[in-house]
């Protein structure tokens, strides 16, 4: 098996594990990966989708947080500082995301800025 065989092999498995992109050469081994992270759609999703009570629902207005995937990215000390934002109205969104097998404090790399996800929407 020569070197273009092994990288077309190598191609195949990263493209079907990983849906990722491999680019090769055939002069010289130059290999690059470029793995495709995908998040979940609820992450893209406007708050009022949690369906959250008027007081947490304006307390994450104030604090300028708009789409579900701004809101995980915050820990639980943080959003305690928004105006309004009381121990029910934070133990209502914990378990709003909960319910959707997410959590305050995730770390999201690379996650679409505020402009990406209103252009998007």
């Amino acid at each position: 098996m020569d070197e273009l065989e092994k990288l077309q092999a190598a191609n195949h498995l990263f493209d079907k594990a990983f849906k990722s992109m491999v680019n090769h050469k055939s002069e010289g081994v130059v290999v690059t990966i470029k793995v495709v992270r995908k998040f979940p759609p609820v992450l893209f999703k406007h708050i009022k989708s949690l369906r959250l009570n008027a007081y947490a629902y304006h307390a994450l207005q104030y604090g300028d947080i708009k789409y579900i995937g701004e809101l995980v990215q915050r820990t639980p000390a943080k959003l305690q500082r928004l105006r309004q934002m009381g121990r029910k109205s934070l133990r209502e969104i914990e378990q709003k995301l909960e319910s959707r097998r997410l959590m305050l404090g995730m770390e999201l790399v690379k996650f679409p800025t505020r402009a990406e996800l209103d252009a998007a929407s």
